[in-house]
């Protein structure tokens, strides 16, 4: 029951950030966002609808009172500590570095590349992407 609360809570406290309200720190938002500038037009809009369904739910006590269970100290390290765990990756053995570098040769000696084709840097890095 309380992990259910728990996202329930994180999902309504997702939805309350993405409409920009900063209810939680005392403020109000009264407007609706204003429509982006023609050049960001891939920029989506927020409806009013949305604002509205985002200050009624900032309104409920129920979600004041898990988002204020949320942010006990205690739930904060827990959150921090499976965070810890999920971003304990093991990085490459020796074994598959070795092998990346025997192929980066490979492509060039053997299979015609240029230096400069190979993208793949000894350290895995490819650069231009977010790998």
């Amino acid at each position: 029951m309380i992990e259910r609360k728990r996202c329930g809570a994180a999902c309504l406290l997702a939805l309350i950030m993405m409409t920009g309200n900063s209810a939680w720190a005392g403020q109000t938002q009264s407007t609706a966002p204003a429509r982006p500038p023609s050049d960001n037009s891939h920029v989506p809009v927020i409806s009013p609808q949305v604002v509205a369904a985002a200050h009624k739910i900032n309104a409920d006590p129920v979600v004041k009172a898990i988002v204020k269970q949320w942010n006990t100290p205690e739930n904060i390290q827990e959150r921090f500590d499976q965070h810890k765990e999920l971003v304990r990756i093991a990085g490459p053995s020796r074994h598959e570095n070795r092998r990346a570098t025997e192929i980066m040769r490979r492509m060039v000696e053997e299979w015609g590349f240029s230096p400069n084709q190979v993208t793949t840097q000894k350290d895995g890095y490819l650069p231009g992407s977010d790998v």
